[in-house]
């Protein structure tokens, strides 16, 4: 587990007791979004996923 993962299971447990324990609803969806960040961090260990590119090149020299 790299820290990536272990801030994603953190950000979830805070982001479900800000929102089991707040009663405004603009902390309440910026804390389910929280939980949301952390459930991508938990199962990626990434901030970002990019998908490798190959590319071919081909070449016509003449």
């Amino acid at each position: 587990m790299n820290r990536i993962q272990l801030l994603g299971i953190i950000m979830i447990i805070a982001g479900i007791t800000v929102a089991y324990f707040s009663e405004r609803s603009d902390y309440e969806f910026l804390s389910w979004i929280m939980a949301a960040f952390g459930v991508g961090w938990a199962f990626t260990g990434k901030f970002t996923v990019s998908k490798k590119k190959n590319y071919t090149e081909t070449s016509s020299e003449s």
